[in-house]
């Protein structure tokens, strides 16, 4: 049998991944055993800028005036578009809500990604006027200055998009409300 104090012998047993294994296993399964026995909270799966939308649509009581969309496929891109809301206004809206890090890198990667994705949206369906879609992004800006918010609008206008703010949804709730007879 090899011995683990002999440098050799160690050394061919690290290579085998046979040194303190036991030790390690033990601890793995303590690990295991006591993370089963802890009661675990049921976990949300939907974003909490999403969970904020839905709240404030269901209290201005415009809910019912949306449409759960279907995924858009964009296959010249090889890309989905998902939004967990749509309602027409003269082109079909998607609407989806926007997470904004409070780390300004982080928050202009989510914009960037959006920008492409509503842009590459409205070039597809561009020609065709009566099947036009736009991305309408809703955006926690309470971390970020108005500076942020103003020029990430600014690229959002660009890439033919609207944006709104979660604490100013008012012009948004408008839209929905003076649309919604129209294109029913």
């Amino acid at each position: 049998a090899a011995d683990p104090r002999s440098p050799h012998d160690r050394a061919s047993l690290e290579q085998r991944n046979l040194v303190d294994r036991p030790i390690l296993v033990r601890i793995e399964s303590e690990y295991a055993r006591r993370r089963r026995s802890i009661p675990q909270e049921p976990v949300s799966r939907e974003p909490r800028i999403l969970r904020k939308l839905k709240e404030a649509f269901a209290q201005h009581q415009v809910a019912n005036l949306l449409e759960e969309p279907d995924d858009i496929e964009l296959p010249e891109y090889g890309l989905k578009i998902k939004a967990p809301y749509a309602y027409q206004n003269g082109c079909y809206n998607l609407v989806d809500g926007m997470r904004i890090s409070e780390n300004v890198a982080d928050g202009l990667r989510e914009v960037g990604k959006k920008a492409m994705e509503g842009n590459l949206l409205w070039k597809h369906f561009e020609s065709n006027a009566a099947e036009r879609k736009r991305l309408i992004v809703v955006g926690d800006f309470s971390k970020q200055s108005n500076e942020f918010y103003h020029a990430v609008e600014e690229q959002m206008h660009s890439a033919n998009m609207k944006l709104f703010r979660l604490d100013d949804l008012n012009p948004l709730l408008r839209d929905i409300e003076s649309n919604a007879l129209l294109h029913q």
